[in-house]
């Protein structure tokens, strides 16, 4: 069992999103910025959204 999940760990490489977090993240700020408005639920439904995406995007790579 540990090593499915160190394989799973492995196969979707979480090296990869400190990047899109800090991306989105800053964007995010700007928006509110402009907005004058912040709504940390849309954050993270938002930052979620772009995990699955880039984790679908890595594991179709993957499979392909």
């Amino acid at each position: 069992m540990k090593e499915k999940i160190r394989a799973w760990i492995k196969i979707i490489r979480l090296h990869f999103y400190p990047m899109t977090y800090i991306a989105y993240s800053l964007g995010a700020m700007a928006a509110s910025r402009n907005l004058k408005k912040w709504n940390p639920e849309v954050y993270w439904v938002g930052y979620l959204v772009l995990f699955f995406i880039e984790l679908s995007t890595i594991l179709a790579n993957e499979y392909l």
